[in-house]
Parts: C-alpha cells; structure tokens; sequence
C-alpha cells in the first residue's frame, strides 16, 4: 500500500475573492469546476489538475459541519509553512510581481541550479516558484 500522486491543499481563505484573484492573476492558475459543497469556495487548477482549493474561513454551521471544522472556523492542522509550484520564466515572474507590488524574497538551493521566489497570498501562504536552471 503506498500514496500515488499529490491531489491538493485546501487553503481557508480570510478574503475569497482576493485569494482567488492572488492565485489566478498572480500565480497563473485557473478557476474550475468545483463540487456544490455547503460553504463558498473554489478549485484553482494547474492545467487539469485542481491542486489549490479555497474555502472562506468564516463558516455557517452547516460548512464546519462539513469542514469538520474546529471551534472559531478554523478547520485543518495550521502547520504548513509553504506550498510550491515548479514554473518557468523567472524574469517573467519577477516583473508580474514588481508591477502588482508583490513583495518577494529570492533564494537559490544550496548545491542546485535551482532558484526560487517566494511570496504571500493574502492569508500569509507562503508561496513558493522553483525555477529550474535556464527557467
């Protein structure tokens, strides 16, 4: 018995809308088809996979119901530091985020060709863009 693929996080969201619109117009992502569940939210796809899925925090009680969310709303383990996408075009990146005034933060792996950029989502995510040499 072993796992076999990534599916998704769930991110629980202060702002809906403004998170969605982070990963879409920032990230790249897109907004799909997403499953009538009993709490807003959205599914962000890479491609044709829905890797990031959104749900508002403040949740009826139908929605923590559902979530199994803890007291307060807040459902999930609160631990994650980051999540990350492999991309391309850094310089690309770079000018999308200075123009959207983005804070980022650049780094390069120890021993590697690879570097990376790191930003926030509007729930303070980390974000992390690994860019392969020559990326």
């Amino acid at each position: 018995m072993s796992v076999s693929r990534f599916e998704h996080v769930l991110i629980m969201a202060e702002d809906l809308e403004a998170t969605k619109d982070f990963f879409a117009d920032v990230v790249g992502l897109s907004v799909g088809w997403r499953p009538d569940f009993p709490f807003p939210g959205y599914w962000m796809y890479l491609n044709d996979s829905p890797c990031v899925h959104l749900a508002a925090k403040q949740l009826d009680a139908k929605g923590k119901d559902y979530l199994d969310a803890k007291d307060g709303g807040d459902g999930g383990s609160g631990c994650i530091d980051h999540i990350a996408f492999l991309a391309d075009d850094m310089e690309g990146f770079r000018e999308r985020l200075e123009s959207a005034g983005i804070p980022m933060r650049h780094r390069h792996v120890p021993g590697s060709p690879v570097q990376q950029i790191f930003i926030e989502d509007p729930n303070n995510v980390t974000v992390e863009l690994n860019f392969p040499a020559g990326k």
